[in-house]
């Protein structure tokens, strides 16, 4: 998949097969009148759903600057984003979150593609390349507890995207480049078509030199300075291969098969030699079979299977000690090195399954009705090999056996789901949902552990769950409804959680194989506006989160995954959407979240302080614009300080913890544009702007890496070729 030259032919080729070809007309498609699927699993109008819904449409995709689908959906109100873009971080920080829940361990929003989960089953992180931009034709982004529908993960909410479907055969291609060595080429081809097989192949490659994300003279909070010459750029590189098969066996018979194969590298990550890489390969296949015209089943199966590596780099300080520090503090110095401490070789295979009966037009009052049963079966084992300095000032590394060896573990979830739709008056409309499931942890073997005694062997663990969500809509005016919901929602701790301790940067972070799942119990009311031209809503909300799974430190400097306490959230939401004429669009969103640990009989040095990268205010504002060959998109986005971490962190220079003011992340106001201008109809010419007046903020704090920058200003160009 790297031959380049095989790969610039195959471009080169089908943009010959394009010259004597037509663009297709963009979709202006409006989030107002799009139909969704992932609040209630079955097809709804979103202007009817009883949910806090946000479409992102295809054309606000292709408009937004940014080379990932992270980058899409940073602006969606109610969303908790990394601040750094998913491929300028470790993959196992790519942890999104809504509504104040946010633990920076796993995600707690479910991400799927067509309803089939993308989550990384061993870690819970999400490789957003491999969605490509140009495969989306909408994503439902749906607030509040979802587990009662989807379970686990989907503790804060469900982001679904949606694939587009070929409805006439078409060929596409997009090939660009731009600031820090940036390069992508998208794809796509449906070189078969019939009214009963559609086929689409897609080829997508990223690849970027990154930056330096280190802040220049900047420290790991409570460390002395490193070199400059120890930290790296924030490479990148990505490759995704995919193909689909839409079949419709016969007008009640219907569905589609998907193959995907995705890898990336990050060849060197902040500290050298610090890398990372991963291998997916995934198999979906979803069938509906219409039992008549009112009753539809629909049967999805899913596997996976990953190989996922990370060299881990920990800092040698290459003399002795300084006079006065008894040994233990490092000294302020440009001597050292930093070295491969530790390395991390897992595999992890996920299947699933799962059958869904729908009834619609049941009665008057009963629109309709659904109940399903899905199963999940997650296994993993990783490979660590350690190693550690033979002594100061003698740069050797020497295999540490006491922590180099395999562990693993497995994890099974089944659940039962039923929804229905009731209407006891006109213009009111009731949704509960229940769903019983049945957590089984087993099989699991620690390798590392702060007391040696805990490692081997561990015993099985089951959980069961009764999640629930009871949502309601009411008319006031044809334009006018209030909305409201309570639920109870679950996220059971990932076998990453449970087994994977790791080093890194000098820190070590212990697993815990006695987690408790997190429970959380919510409830939001707002206001829906809509008409013609315009959606727009208000949402307040509050979620009391339980068994609050974070890491924290103890006083000899370990961390340790831990169920904290309880940890409770409230704020606001507002987003609106206005279609000002045929050519212009505004949209604007704001976010206030107040998110804390409320009590804990652990770490009371967290009690109050807000949760860690959760800014308590982010804003953002679009306007886009489209007439005759032009298209523009002008994008502000704010969010206001955060943190990287929570409570009291002890280190490595005497004996005085530092606070969280130490970890802060920079409040910013990040300006971003496109233009596009068509050359014919058959081709489009593009340049994207990111950071546009080149914003220095921090990022990212979280005590691992001294403080790192978000993205400096980039400029992209690229040409886009299709057919109709």
């Amino acid at each position: 998949m790297k031959n380049n030259a095989v790969k610039l032919h195959a471009a080169l080729l089908l943009a010959g097969m394009l010259d004597s070809a037509a663009a297709q007309e963009p979709s202006r498609e409006s989030a107002q009148d799009a139909v969704v699927v992932t609040a209630t699993r079955t097809e709804r109008s979103i202007a009817g759903v009883p949910a806090s819904v946000t479409v992102v449409t295809q054309e606000q995709i292709r408009n937004t600057p940014g080379e990932s689908v992270d980058d899409v959906l940073r602006t969606v109100a109610g969303l908790e984003m990394p601040i750094a873009s998913s491929y300028q971080l470790h993959p196992t920080s790519n942890f999104p979150s809504m509504l104040g829940t946010k633990n920076g361990l796993t995600s707690h929003v479910l991400v799927m593609v067509d309803g089939v989960p993308i989550n990384d089953a061993y870690e819970g992180f999400v490789q957003w390349n491999r969605v490509p931009k140009e495969n989306i034709e909408r994503i439902e982004v749906v607030r509040g507890g979802g587990a009662s529908l989807w379970g686990t993960y989907a503790l804060g909410g469900v982001i679904n995207i949606i694939t587009r479907t070929p409805k006439r055969e078409k060929y596409s291609a997009d090939i660009g480049y731009g600031s820090l060595g940036t390069f992508h080429e998208d794809i796509y081809g449906t070189p078969l078509f019939s009214d009963a097989l559609k086929v689409s192949l897609a080829y997508n490659r990223f690849k970027t030199d990154g930056f330096d994300q280190v802040v220049p003279g900047s420290a790991t909070p409570g460390f002395y300075p490193r070199p400059a010459s120890t930290y790296t750029k924030t490479s990148f590189d990505s490759d995704n291969l995919q193909g689909v098969v839409n079949f419709k066996a016969d007008p009640a018979l219907y569905g589609l098969a998907r193959i995907n194969y995705h890898e990336n590298t990050q060849p060197e990550f902040v500290l050298k030699p610090m890398s990372t890489g991963h291998k997916i390969t995934s198999l979906d296949m979803q069938v509906t079979k219409l039992v008549d015209d009112t009753t539809r089943l629909t049967a999805t199966a899913f596997g996976n299977h990953g190989v996922f590596f990370t060299n881990n780099s920990s800092f040698n300080d290459n003399f002795a000690a300084p006079t006065g520090c008894g040994g233990t503090c490092l000294a302020p110095s440009d001597q050292g090195e930093s070295f491969l401490s530790n390395n991390h070789r897992a595999t992890a295979d996920d299947v699933g399954l799962s059958l869904i009966w729908a009834k619609s037009a049941l009665s008057q009052y009963i629109p309709s009705l659904s109940a399903g049963v899905d199963f999940r079966q997650i296994a993993a084992r990783e490979h660590v090999d350690s190693f550690v300095p033979q002594a100061f000032g003698v740069p050797v590394y020497l295999p540490d056996p006491a922590n180099t060896g395999d562990f693993q573990g497995k994890q099974r979830f089944l659940g039962v789901f039923s929804q229905m739709s009731v209407f006891p008056v006109r213009g009111l409309e009731i949704a509960p949902s229940v769903r019983f499931q049945q957590w089984h942890n087993y099989d699991g073997f620690l390798l590392q552990a702060i007391n040696p005694a805990d490692k081997g062997p561990q015993g099985p663990k089951t959980v069961d769950d009764f999640s629930w969500r009871v949502s309601a809509r009411g008319e006031i005016t044809p334009d006018v409804a209030a909305r409201a919901a309570v639920y109870k929602s679950f996220n059971a701790p990932t076998l990453d959680n449970l087994y994977r301790t790791f080093s890194a940067n000098g820190f070590t972070v212990f697993s815990n194989p006695n987690l408790n799942p997190e429970t959380l119990h919510g409830g939001e009311v707002g206001l829906d506006f809509h008409t013609e031209h315009s959606k727009s809503e208000l949402t307040l909300f509050q979620n009391t989160t339980h068994d609050y799974i974070a890491f924290a430190s103890d006083a000899s400097g370990n961390f340790v995954n831990q169920n904290l306490g309880e940890s409770k959230a409230y704020g606001v939401m507002a987003n609106a959407s206005v279609n000002l004429g045929p050519t212009l669009v505004v949209r604007a969103g704001y976010t206030y979240t107040r998110a804390r640990i409320v009590s804990s009989d652990l770490h009371q040095d967290w009690l109050d302080e807000q949760l860690a990268f959760i800014p308590k205010n982010k804003a953002d504002a679009s306007i886009t614009y489209r007439e005759d060959k032009l298209n523009a998109a002008l994008l502000v986005r704010y969010a206001s300080r955060s943190y990287g971490v929570n409570g009291l962190q002890f280190n490595a220079i005497g004996t005085t913890p530092l606070t969280q003011s130490s970890f802060a992340q920079d409040p910013h106001t990040i300006v971003d544009a496109k233009l596009g201008y068509a050359l014919s109809r058959k081709s489009e010419a593009y340049v994207s702007l990111v950071n546009l007046f080149d914003r220095k903020y921090v990022a990212n704090n979280d005590g691992f890496a001294p403080p790192l920058y978000g993205t400096p200003r980039t400029v992209f160009f690229g040409v886009k070729l299709q057919t109709e």
